[in-house]
């Protein structure tokens, strides 16, 4: 679904990215860990076009996306999280999820005169479809409540619902257990597993080695910009150089 062939980034002299290559192939999903620095997140933000790589290509579904602006990207079927949770704090999340759909009918004023119909329609099914998407997280008891209350962990919870609105084939997640208590962290994990079911394919920045394990099909791992080894999460952790990547034995 996602193939990167030969990306670099530089930053003055600094090579966050250095001819980076991976391919997602037929894995849901992938794993994407390195030290800090490796240029993980780097990587994230040159896929949904955020960064402009100076070389190499970047692939979704077979189709050249290097380039493209960052809304483009996002309606072709890439989501992503970010390290820190982009909520609308001073809204509701029922109103947070309902502002991120893919398109409203209402928008186009002429659509106010002539398809009021087809208007109130749309929003019963968006508004059905972000009841579903907050029960999945177990929110939507909070529905009303403004963003802003929530905890860390519900906001990283209340951002993937987000995503989910706009239906992506992929969905890109910026260390989604970081900071949050191992009750959510168990929550995140049965709603992922339950998104991969209908078919969703993720790509994932984690250093909680029990998520990647429990959640991954195949992992990367990137350090000074480089993938350094591939394979299946049980592998990986015993691999002499991603001990060496790590912790320099």
């Amino acid at each position: 679904m996602l193939r990167i062939e030969g990306v670099s980034k530089h930053f003055g002299g600094v090579w966050a990215l250095k001819d980076c290559s991976l391919d997602t192939k037929q894995w849901p999903v992938v794993g994407l860990i390195g030290p800090n620095g490796s240029g993980k997140t780097t990587l994230f933000h040159t896929i949904t076009g955020f960064y402009r790589a100076d070389r190499g290509k970047v692939l979704f579904q077979e189709k050249e996306i290097q380039g493209l602006p960052v809304h483009t990207i996002a309606l072709r079927g890439i989501g992503r999280t970010f390290q820190l949770s982009r909520i609308f704090e001073s809204l509701s999340l029922l109103d947070n999820l309902l502002i991120s759909r893919k398109t409203v009918a209402g928008e186009n004023i002429l659509s106010l005169f002539f398809r009021g119909g087809q208007i109130r329609s749309d929003e019963r099914t968006a508004r059905e479809k972000a009841l579903t998407y907050l029960n999945l997280v177990g929110l939507a008891n909070k529905r009303d409540q403004k963003a802003g209350e929530l905890s860390y962990g519900q906001r990283k919870l209340l951002e993937l619902t987000r995503i989910l609105m706009l239906d992506p084939d992929l969905i890109l997640l910026d260390e989604p257990a970081a900071g949050i208590n191992p009750t959510l962290i168990t929550k995140l994990l049965s709603v992922i597993q339950q998104l991969k079911a209908q078919g969703k394919r993720f790509l994932i920045i984690e250093h909680n080695m029990d998520v990647v394990i429990r959640l991954c099909d195949w992992v990367y791992v990137l350090d000074a910009g480089t993938p350094i080894a591939a394979g299946p999460p049980e592998k990986i952790k015993n691999d002499p150089v991603v001990l060496e990547a790590y912790f320099g034995k």
